[in-house]
């Protein structure tokens, strides 16, 4: 049973388990357990557990027990997508301005090079 690392990993108690459990049947969502908690776990923590728990407490599927969940932690990426998108590009153009100074460094060698052969 996966409950057991909850416990160890996020230093929940039975009562803990239990309190999340609950609040996944009442329907709470996401922020609601992270007060609920007191910031010991964040809601990207709580969806894991949320997870877990429905799997081995109800052998259901955590969109089934909970779809609400799966709707909020998907909106809460969505913010985050246009942050790595914009992530990526700012690698990538560092990546092409650093081959442009390589590339403009290898062209002056060579120029220096050629330069020096002619004196």
């Amino acid at each position: 049973m996966q409950v057991i690392p909850l416990k160890s990993k996020y230093q929940l108690t039975e009562k803990d388990i239990d309190d999340l459990s609950r609040l996944m049947a009442e329907g709470c969502s996401l922020a609601h357990m992270a007060y609920f908690f007191q910031g010991r776990m964040s809601a990207e923590q709580l969806y894991i557990a949320a997870g877990i728990l429905s799997k081995e407490m109800y052998d259901l599927p955590l969109a089934e027990l909970c779809p609400h969940l799966i709707q909020e932690r998907s909106e809460m990426n969505a913010g985050k997508g246009a942050e790595w998108q914009q992530q990526k590009r700012e690698v990538n153009m560092l990546q092409l301005l650093k081959e442009v100074l390589e590339d403009l460094s290898l062209y002056e060698m060579e120029l220096v090079g050629n330069t020096a052969n002619r004196a």
